[in-house]
């Protein structure tokens, strides 16, 4: 996550704001089982008026932690993304939007559930595009190993495109051995502040 502020320089009366929350994170995957993927933060664009010498306080969502596993016996869901948020230090709050939810891990007897989309929240000033985060897929459940072993199972895909801002982390594929692994971490959140007159 990123921490910092932006002065509004003089001659500056409206900002425009774009935001994303963070990704959730994957959930891990035991023997047979994938794990959910996360949620992909929501998105926001707003034009707030500002006054020339205000404080921005900008706070980005980080991606969620990726679940983890014991030795195929249990695993853990993926954390949630991080809010985004912008707050003015005369105005209150500019914009906050959610991160996505983590992906839920799989158990000996099903896969993981896909982590909910981050949901966008408070505005101050016009609002030019509000877009919740989409959904982490759910495991493909139902996996059977064999003894001959292999992948039982796929891991949920993470809501979002792969490997971009906001993005959710795909959950751990299942595997017909004893060990289990972790999905992805989710992706964190950004914020773009492009000044106005």
């Amino acid at each position: 996550s990123y921490s910092g502020t932006y002065i509004v320089p003089a001659g500056v009366n409206k900002v425009m704001i774009t935001s994303l929350g963070g990704g959730g994170g994957g959930g891990a995957q035991v023997k047979a089982f994938g794990g959910g993927g996360g949620g992909q933060g929501a998105l926001i664009t707003v034009l707030s008026v500002v006054t020339p010498g205000d404080l921005l306080t900008i706070s980005v969502g980080a991606g969620g932690r990726q679940g983890t596993g014991v030795a195929g016996m249990s695993g853990t869901a993926g954390s949630p993304g991080g809010s985004t948020s912008i707050i003015d230090s005369t105005k209150g709050t500019l914009a906050t939007v959610g991160g996505g939810g983590g992906g839920g891990e799989a158990t000996l007897a099903s896969g993981g559930t896909g982590g909910v989309g981050g949901a966008t929240s408070s505005v101050l000033g016009f609002l030019i595009s509000a877009v919740n985060g989409a959904a982490g897929m759910a495991s493909k459940g139902g996996g059977v190993c064999l003894s001959s072993g292999g992948h039982a199972d796929l891991g949920g895909i993470g809501g979002g495109t792969a490997s971009t801002s906001g993005s959710g982390g795909a959950g751990s594929r299942g595997e017909c051995t004893a060990s289990s692994t972790a999905g992805a971490a989710g992706i964190g959140g950004y914020v773009e502040i492009v000044p106005g007159s």
